[in-house]
């Protein structure tokens, strides 16, 4: 079983990648497994892991890098912000529901501390350009705060929302003000859309049995501790397709 909750980067290329062993082969050097799941769903969430090239969360930083990346290629999307959301999204259409047909995907990052780094962001970008030539819009928040989620799994565009964030062994996760988050939020008044909650977070095992979700959403989680490398690898498998939900309803 799987839900979704997710956010996406990527590397500068040619083009969009067509298929998951097209951007398992532009990001593999990345994607270093250090996690397996023992058992039933998938998903992580990123460990703090600073290094070379660290840019915290500061959304200036962070949507200057997007940028950088999406100069360095001829793909034709387009990467915006608006407050603290950072949207990527296809330049080739003007409704949205041609373009978008499948909605939205969101990536909600919680408490992370200051210890995403230009790689998590570039391997996000790379995800994010292969869902845009999918049909979705990509919506990133590096600083989710319990209003974000509520307005993200009450809109009725989000197809699938990517959560990351540090996780305790109580089962709660915090935004990225450090508050728990309240065990309803994911299930309040939620979009009719809405179909699959990857919560990348340590513990998220213990997360998904304390936290109530929409009927029939499809729940992503890992057990134990984890890292972003699991995410990433999740993301970029065979396992994961959200076209397969099908297109958004009206």
């Amino acid at each position: 079983m799987k839900r979704l909750f997710v956010f996406l980067l990527c590397l500068p290329g040619l083009n969009f990648a067509q298929t998951p062993e097209d951007l398992r082969s532009r990001i593999g050097y990345y994607s270093i497994s250090a996690y397996e799941p023992q058992s039933g769903p998938i998903a992580a969430a990123p460990a703090p892991q600073r290094a070379d090239g660290e840019i915290g969360v500061s959304i200036s930083d962070i949507f200057g890098h997007l940028s950088s990346l999406n100069r360095k290629t001829p793909a034709s999307i387009n990467v915006s912000r608006s407050g603290s959301t950072i949207i990527i999204e296809s330049v080739l259409k003007d409704a949205y529901s041609d373009a978008y047909k499948y909605g939205d995907v969101a990536f909600l990052i919680g408490n992370l501390d200051n210890d995403w780094t230009k790689d998590e962001w570039t391997r996000y970008y790379e995800v994010a350009k292969w869902l845009v030539n999918k049909g979705f819009r990509v919506v990133i928040n590096p600083v989710a705060m319990i209003t974000d989620i509520k307005a993200t799994v009450q809109d009725q565009k989000t197809k699938a929302i990517i959560w990351s964030s540090h996780g305790s062994k109580d089962g709660y996760i915090y935004d990225a003000g450090e508050n728990a988050v309240p065990t309803g939020v994911f299930a309040e008044r939620a979009g009719s859309n809405l179909k699959q909650i990857v919560v990348s977070a340590c513990h998220s095992n213990v997360m998904v049995n304390k936290y109530s979700f929409p009927a029939g959403t499809r729940i992503t989680h890992w057990t134990g501790t984890t890292t972003s490398d699991a995410l990433f690898d999740y993301l970029i498998s065979d396992d994961w397709n959200p076209t397969t939900f099908g297109t958004n309803k009206p």
